[in-house]
């Protein structure tokens, strides 16, 4: 079984950009592709660019097509709607190398505003032409600050664990700054504590396991919550991860959004 969370911009200028956004997780190769559905929500045509990035902002690395057309070395594909209608499109990679990881960004062109359009985005893992796993993924939310509940379990195959993805806000999240990341753990006798803090570095789009911010804890169950707080804002995806008899679950789970 592969693992999704084990994975490891091009600034471009148009006119009357109105809006943007960002999932902080996409997948494709090894299995792993991309699903969009777009839904024009006016009665006037739609123009925009999905772009796949990988790290600070750059340009998606590996081989990457849109409904079958190969888009390698290219930095978006275009979406062209008439009035109130939708399309579909599937992002798939290579699915002979391993599965490479980094996060889906739309704006509008001409004019147009994302603010316009409905977007329903899935990343799934497909095995022998049959969907295993299906994960949707809502658009994200920028801040500094996250709280969010973590739990993990180390049982043989019935485990739990808690995965983040992050990237960043355009133009406004530099490419390299620290995250304090703070857990606290609940003991056996339901008395939640502080575990301790620890500074990650953000120098692009990353997917981790809780279990690997906090690696003394792995082979440990526990379960708490964590606090992200940086200086600068950037995008978060958090899901939970539970294995299965015949393989694995992802739900996800958006961090909390309170002050």
């Amino acid at each position: 079984m592969r693992k999704l969370w084990m994975l490891p911009f091009l600034i471009l200028s148009f006119s009357a950009v109105a809006a943007a956004d960002t999932w902080p997780q996409l997948a494709m190769g090894g299995g792993y592709q991309g699903l969009i559905l777009i839904s024009n929500n006016t009665g006037s045509d739609w123009t925009g660019q999905f772009f796949p990035k990988q790290g600070h902002e750059k340009m998606w690395a590996g081989t990457w097509r849109v409904n079958g057309q190969d888009y390698t070395g290219q930095p978006f594909f275009n979406v062209a709607l008439h009035a109130h209608a939708t399309a579909k499109f599937v992002l798939t990679g290579d699915d002979a190398l391993p599965v490479q990881a980094g996060y889906l960004f739309v704006w509008g062109t001409q004019g147009s505003s994302t603010t316009d359009v409905s977007i329903a985005y899935f990343y799934s893992y497909v095995q022998g032409g049959r969907v295993i796993v299906s994960t949707g993924s809502d658009m994200a939310f920028n801040r500094n600050l996250f709280h969010f509940p973590v739990e993990y379990s180390s049982s043989n195959g019935s485990g739990v664990n808690t995965g983040i993805a992050w990237a960043p806000e355009l133009t406004l999240t530099p490419p390299q700054f620290t995250i304090t990341a703070t857990l606290y753990i609940t003991d056996r006798s339901g008395i939640g504590q502080l575990y301790g803090s620890k500074t990650l570095t953000y120098s692009g789009h990353a997917a981790q396991f809780i279990n690997e911010l906090f690696p003394e804890l792995t082979g440990t169950d526990f379960r708490g919550y964590v606090v992200l707080q940086a200086d600068y804002t950037f995008f978060m995806e958090v899901l939970r991860l539970d294995y299965t008899p015949d393989g694995f679950l992802l739900t996800r789970v958006p961090p909390d959004r309170k002050p």
